[in-house]
């Protein structure tokens, strides 16, 4: 009887083993996303008038992080200490081992970038706004875990919820390419392990408006009290805004756009999530084309270009910045065919597009040589298929795209040869007689 007594209590105690441990087996993924941290970005605007503001980091949780390596790219941050140890590479690049569970970092940095030779900048503070980029204020970085397996550079369980900050000036205002928690308080969103700022930000006295386009938060702020003409920028892209969004298949939820005026760069630039166009742009230039579609474009492109891939970048954006106000219905064919026009006689010939940066090869000859190129495609399919589907064939990679990329991909598209094509009108640079493709 005590035998059969012993018996039965093994099994027991074994059976009681196996469930603890299948009942830690389904907890496990509970306990390892747990694994994560907090990060605070704060942007102080301390003295209004100068050209540097106090930037802040404070992190919380970092246990798994051994070192940061930081690289500022537009200029040496002044002041630069942090908890733990801070290691000086050169003036642009630390490395920094900020120890475990909290730390801080502190720098002050400049905020003004000239732009060009007239006295433009790309990024700029003065006594009434701020319009900068992330890039401007905050560094690269690669983060170094610990992890048990050396050769996972970033374990899949760790991950950061960060803010970004703005302390300004009394009656000035914010606005990010990111939601608001509460104000001038953002919360960051993204894919990384270790987040932290991106795009565009503006403040001072704003005039904002927004709208939701085909589920997307588009946002429009303007500095200085210029007149934002909402109305007409959103008529516009409700039209012509989801045609990128199905050409790109963009999937993100929030666009900012900001607009100032002088001394900032007379022209557009893009962002992550956002843009900058000065004030005086127009919604349509007189060739037709749109600064806003170009840089819009550039937002929600899922592809980043090579060195060489200038001009097809360039091209898609200012050609379909034409296109696809032709698929709304906002120009008619006499009007498209001006731009046509337009594009051929203020192009860069007889030159390789594919080392070219000049704007009269990427905003002319580019966008001109891929429209003749969308012809010859439809012209080789019967009709069914165009650019648009080597544009979304490049948007599966998940690198970098180049020249060669592009034309494999045109050629996959096609279902043909197109090195003759290639060969004449992107490396010799001739003008396709655009005409004959029609």
């Amino acid at each position: 009887m005590s035998s059969g007594s012993t018996r039965f209590d093994s099994g027991a105690r074994t059976w009681v083993r196996s469930a603890a441990f299948l009942v830690l087996l389904l907890l496990w993924p509970v306990f390892a996303r747990a694994q994560n941290f907090s990060v605070r970005y704060v942007v102080s605007v301390d003295h209004p008038g100068r050209s540097t503001v106090q930037v802040r980091w404070e992190l919380a949780g970092i246990d798994e992080i051994e070192k940061i390596s930081l690289r500022f790219r537009h200029a040496a941050p002044l002041n630069i200490e942090g908890s733990g140890e801070l290691r000086r590479e050169d003036d642009r690049r630390f490395v920094w081992q900020p120890r475990k569970p909290y730390a801080r970092l502190s720098y002050r940095i400049e905020v003004n970038s000239p732009r060009g030779t007239q006295g433009r900048f790309d990024s700029y503070l003065g006594r009434e706004w701020l319009v900068t980029r992330a890039r401007q204020l905050f560094p690269l970085v690669a983060v170094h875990y610990r992890s048990p397996d050396p050769s996972v550079a970033t374990p899949s369980n760790v991950s950061s919820r960060a803010t970004l900050s703005f302390q300004v000036p009394a009656k000035w205002r914010c606005v990010s390419a990111y939601a608001a928690r509460s104000p001038n308080t953002f919360v960051l969103k993204g894919t990384r392990s270790f987040l932290t700022p991106r795009g565009w930000f503006a403040c001072g006295t704003l005039v904002t408006d927004s709208r939701e386009i085909n589920g997307v938060h588009v946002e429009l702020a303007t500095v200085e009290d210029a007149q934002l003409n909402s109305e007409e920028i959103f008529s516009f892209l409700e039209v012509t805004f989801p045609l990128l969004q199905r050409l790109l298949g963009f999937s993100g939820d929030r666009i900012l756009v900001v607009r100032a005026g002088d001394p900032m760069w007379h022209g557009g630039i893009s962002g992550e999530g956002s843009l900058f166009l000065h004030y005086n742009r127009p919604l349509r230039d007189p060739d037709k084309t749109s600064p806003y579609l170009h840089e819009l474009f550039h937002v929600m492109q899922p592809f980043k270009p090579a060195a060489d891939a200038d001009w097809f970048v360039e091209g898609l954006a200012e050609f379909y910045s034409l296109e696809l106000q032709r698929r709304a219905g906002l120009l008619d064919g006499r009007a498209f065919q001006r731009g046509l026009r337009l594009f051929e006689r203020y192009g860069l010939w007889d030159v390789d597009l594919r080392n070219q940066h000049d704007n009269a090869a990427t905003n002319n000859s580019a966008p001109l040589v891929l429209y003749a190129l969308d012809q010859r495609i439809q012209r080789l399919t019967a009709g069914k298929a165009r650019l648009d589907d080597v544009v979304r064939r490049l948007g599966q990679h998940n690198g970098r795209v180049d020249s060669a990329m592009f034309a494999r991909a045109a050629e996959a598209v096609a279902g043909a040869p197109l090195s003759q094509f290639f060969q004449r009108y992107v490396y010799a640079g001739q003008i396709p007689k655009w005409n004959r493709f029609e």
